[in-house]
């Protein structure tokens, strides 16, 4: 195991011997969730529980399998992987995509109005995700417009259904299609174990939650932070813990004392926080006595040396790897470099040239001006993004990309400049010095659209939606402000935040 500590706080001995029969730990970074998650396990197993333990990812996974060495009854599985096992999905295997667009479904409907066609796409994934078994019931509470354009949305949404379900159309299916028939069949292979435990469910979908509390495990322990909930476009639900507990009775217990940063960090954290986020309570403690926190106005290519880099996007991400390139720094890439689309940025540049593309993505459209027709009416703001960044760098960009692979090392540990957005890097604990990217929200432009917002006036969805971005933005941050474990630099913006508010 890979546990720097063993004597458990007040905090996580009070999880471990709990006897409820539905427990929420609500965790802040490096407490020490996984650990008290084994803990835990340990003390069912040695009760005759056969337990189940459900990561979020792949990449999790076998790190949680590493944790689990040693203790009986426990099964570690994605909930991907259940469904996949439980539906039988391997009969989809020709048809199983890992990315299908509102392009795709336009044209596998033959719809040629993009905008109709990005709204169908939203309600495609909406129903995915949601906690509806039934496709009518969820089209009777989310299809909006008049009469006819409800009924000519409902016809669209149940003729896709058909189609991923036939075996033998040529529509694709993904990953969440067929989680969605494992939920209509009642997650039945979860009823095999007697103990679930549940990690990462503050990324929880409707779905997923409709998982944990209609699952009949005689006990359940639910692990997550509230505050590192970064992926709202993938349906994440509205505070899943108070539905958990309004739904089972559980009890909410806190593991707030982070043994990754100091109290310097932990202090950083608690403002932004407290100060920013509509009167909630938030607090974490900072126990790690080493790490220090500074502030740096902007970076310099010797500040590269043995460091990390994280953004919000792969546009500044993109930036920071060239400016590192430049510099002569042997780059590296959580997740490898490929994650991160830059090839496609060069395919879309060569495209909006006129020249044709490999890429099948690129053979959807006749020429450029239609894929910025379908940009538009989608609203597709992860194309948008990768425009603007063509846009940004135009003829300069295939030679920045190449120096940038030339710059790469795989293996991460020989790299001088570590890069990731903090999205990818969640969950993770970085033992180098950490630069937090100018890219994430500037607490002040943000403290400045609260003050002006017209709270009468604007519409409540309009007011709803607001928050929740903002929310979401604020737990970006926090999520880059708590991976290092050693030396954390601030941006200009938040170091300018910290010395208004005499934080540091």
């Amino acid at each position: 195991m890979r546990w720097c500590f063993r004597i458990l706080t007040e905090e996580q001995l009070a999880i471990v011997n709990s006897t409820e029969k539905v427990v929420m730990a609500i965790s802040r970074a490096g407490v020490g969730k996984s650990y008290t998650a084994v803990r835990y396990a340990k003390k069912k197993s040695s009760e005759g529980h056969k337990i189940l333990y459900i990561v979020f990812n792949k990449s999790l996974q076998k790190s949680a399998e590493d944790d689990f060495k040693g203790v009986n009854n426990v099964t570690v599985s994605t909930i991907h992987s259940l469904a996949y096992k439980g539906t039988q999905a391997f009969r989809y295997k020709d048809k199983l995509t890992g990315s299908y667009n509102a392009k795709d479904l336009a044209d596998d409907l033959n719809m040629r109005n993009f905008n109709d066609a990005g709204y169908l796409y939203y309600l495609w994934n909406k129903y995915l995700t949601s906690d509806y078994k039934n496709l009518d019931d969820f089209c009777e509470n989310h299809v909006k417009g008049n009469k006819q354009y409800k009924t000519k949305m409902i016809h669209k949404l149940e003729e896709l259904w058909k189609l991923k379900l036939d075996q033998s159309s040529d529509v694709k299916i993904e990953h969440n299609f067929y989680l969605k028939l494992f939920h209509i069949d009642g997650f039945k292979l979860i009823d095999d174990y007697t103990c679930l435990i549940a990690d990462e469910v503050n990324d929880y979908n409707h779905l997923m939650k409709d998982m944990f509390i209609n699952s009949k495990c005689e006990y359940k322990l639910a692990l997550g932070d509230p505050q590192q909930t970064i992926y709202s476009f993938n349906g994440v639900a509205e505070d899943v813990f108070g539905e958990i507990a309004k739904a089972t009775g559980g009890t909410k217990y806190p593991l707030s004392v982070s043994f990754r940063i100091g109290s310097e960090n932990s202090m950083v954290c608690n403002h932004i926080y407290n100060d920013m986020s509509d009167g909630k309570e938030f607090v974490i403690f900072g126990e790690n006595k080493n790490q220090k926190v500074y502030i740096k106005s902007h970076l310099e290519p010797k500040d590269f040396d043995k460091s990390c880099v994280l953004s919000r996007t792969n546009g500044a991400l993109l930036d920071y790897a060239i400016s590192g390139a430049k510099a002569g720094k042997w780059l590296g890439f959580v997740g490898g470099i490929n994650n991160y689309k830059f090839d496609f940025y060069v395919n879309l540049y060569f495209f909006s040239r006129g020249i044709k593309q490999k890429d099948q993505f690129f053979n959807k459209f006749r020429d450029w001006a239609e894929l910025l027709h379908y940009t538009e009416e989608s609203e597709d703001i992860e194309l948008l993004s990768a425009i603007n960044i063509v846009k940004r760098h135009n003829c300069k960009l295939p030679d920045y990309v190449k120096l940038i692979k030339e710059m790469t090392v795989k293996d991460t540990n020989k790299c001088d400049m570590l890069l990731s957005t903090v999205h990818r890097i969640k969950g993770a604990t970085i033992s180098v010095p950490v630069f937090i990217g100018e890219d994430l929200v500037n607490l002040e432009k943000l403290q400045a659209q609260l003050d002006i917002l017209d709270y009468e006036n604007a519409p409540e969805s309009h007011l709803e939606r607001f928050y929740k971005d903002c929310e979401e933005e604020l737990n970006v941050l926090y999520v880059a402000l708590t991976r290092s474990n050693s030396c954390l630099y601030l941006n200009k913006d938040l170091t300018d935040y910290c010395r208004k508010k005499g934080i540091l």
